[in-house]
């Protein structure tokens, strides 16, 4: 049996040299890392995650790693949260996403997503559908 890139070491037992690996037919071929999602996997299934990213459970996936908790949204990236549907970032925190409300609402303050809560002597408008207003009683 013919072998590049590596040794005999038994009669159809073959090794290949440091920096090569076995592929599926035996053949030893360069060792090349494939690229994942934020990161870098070895044929021996090693990863290793670019920087500002963790490996998941598995080791073959590398998410993003943020300092802090991502309050109503997700680590999108290196330190960088993306809010949920319904929610804006808040200007003050770049780790904190803020309820939003369209139209704003009027004498009473965004509580969730489209969701107003009345000022003290105020009550929600029900002339109107979807309506974010808070009127006198």
């Amino acid at each position: 049996m013919a072998v590049y890139n590596g040794i005999c070491v038994a009669p159809e037992t073959c090794t290949c040299y440091p920096d090569y690996v076995q592929n599926s037919e035996g053949i030893c071929v360069k060792n090349v890392p494939m690229a994942v999602e934020n990161g870098i996997c070895n044929f021996d299934n090693t990863c290793r995650c670019n920087a500002g990213y963790f490996p998941d459970s598995t080791g073959k996936t590398c998410h993003p790693k943020c300092d802090k908790i991502c309050s109503n949204g997700f680590c999108s990236g290196p330190n960088r949260c993306s809010c949920k549907a319904g929610f804006v970032k808040d200007v003050n925190d770049s780790f904190r996403c803020v309820p939003t409300c369209s139209p704003p609402c009027e004498n009473g303050i965004c509580s969730g997503p489209n969701m107003c809560l009345c000022y003290s002597g105020y009550v929600k408008d029900r002339s109107g559908r979807g309506s974010n207003k808070c009127v006198k009683p």
